[in-house]
């Protein structure tokens, strides 16, 4: 699966993001500049499991945060991966 932005969790509970192994890719477009999965909110009880993540670091610009999985709250709990 191609994403051009961040598959963002917001406050979400009791989520599971589930593919079917290493040929379940998500993948970040060219020039988009930030993570693939996360939440700046207070989400709870997410599993993420089965897939494999690719960033595209190559097709995005320099200095940016470069980061697969970001969850910034200090509210967000219960993260499995």
């Amino acid at each position: 699966f191609n994403i051009a932005a961040r598959v963002d969790f917001g406050t979400r509970t009791n989520i599971e993001l589930s593919g079917e192994g290493w040929s379940s890719i998500i993948k970040l477009t060219a020039n988009t500049d930030t993570q693939l999965l996360g939440s700046s909110g207070a989400c709870a009880r997410i599993v993420i499991q089965n897939l494999a993540l690719d960033g595209n670091r190559s097709n995005q610009s320099a200095g940016t945060t470069r980061q697969a999985i970001r969850f910034t709250s200090s509210s967000a709990q219960d993260i499995r991966m």
